[in-house]
């Protein structure tokens, strides 16, 4: 297979590339929220909120689509999930949350890939030993398979570590709704 046709993958980040810029949990019960939206365990019963470290303004959080979460979460901005949620529906599934930020409070939306398969060239993936365990090593290193099937826009690894790639169109549809969201290349 040459370079050309193999299938493009991307890691997503927030515009706002500032390291006081991150968003994170304030519910009492984390867990709740992080093993529902990251391993697909238990249900949510509480809405999510979030609050924006120093970095964050009610004026600065305009200049991203996506914020950047501590707890590894897919947080998205209003705008993008009115102009992305159906398109997505069969990969992504949304739930509303919020964030405070300077006092105020923002509608957010949270997003959990449902789209989940073996993504990773185990071969080619490099692992720490010290911080896997028995049943699953940790992936330092991940490096994605050239092809991975039934995904049009978005895709999640099998494993309890939160790995995720989204695919050239879903960058294609990002940037033609003008959407701001910062995209890096993955290993393949």
């Amino acid at each position: 297979m040459n370079k050309e046709s193999r299938m493009k993958l991307y890691s997503i980040y927030s515009k706002l590339l500032n390291s006081e810029s991150y968003i994170e949990l304030m519910n009492s019960d984390r867990t709740e929220v992080q093993f529902y939206f990251l391993y697909d365990e238990g249900e949510l019963n509480t809405k999510p909120k979030f609050k924006g470290q120093e970095g964050f303004s009610t004026k600065n959080i305009k200049l991203t689509d996506k914020y950047d979460s501590i707890d590894s979460l897919l947080v998205f901005s209003t705008d993008f999930y009115e102009k992305m949620s159906l398109l997505l529906e069969g990969e992504m599934q949304f739930s509303e949350a919020e964030l405070v930020i300077g006092g105020g409070i923002i509608n957010c939306y949270i997003g959990k890939i449902t789209n989940i398969q073996s993504i990773l060239n185990e071969e080619k993936s490099e692992y720490d030993e010290w911080l896997g365990d028995e049943d699953e090593p940790f992936v330092e290193t991940p490096v994605f398979m050239k092809e991975i099937r039934n995904t049009v826009y978005c895709v999640r690894n099998t494993s309890r570590q939160h790995i995720v790639g989204f695919t050239e169109l879903f960058k294609q549809r990002v940037e033609q709704e003008g959407l701001k969201i910062d995209f890096q290349e993955v290993k393949q």
